[in-house]
């Protein structure tokens, strides 16, 4: 148990560092791609990308979106 929540905090803490903003699609990313490599199956992953064909990232990125953001609402004049 322990090792995990110290993984976890060392997980947060990369992703929290200064100046650093994630949305929170793109730190799940990270994040899974982090217990991939972690769990010792990295070479499974990249044996399973190879049967994809051609991997195609996105022409443009997700966009930025934090999880607290909350929309600007407008004060009536």
């Amino acid at each position: 148990m322990v090792a995990v929540a110290s993984s976890a905090a060392c997980s947060v803490a990369r992703l929290d560092g200064p100046g650093m903003r994630w949305g929170k699609a793109r730190a799940e990313d990270v994040l899974q791609l982090r217990c991939v490599l972690l769990n010792g199956l990295w070479e499974k992953f990249e044996a399973h990308l190879a049967t994809k064909g051609t991997l195609r990232l996105a022409s443009q990125p997700k966009p930025t979106v934090t999880h607290d953001a909350k929309p600007q609402v407008k004060e009536a004049a």
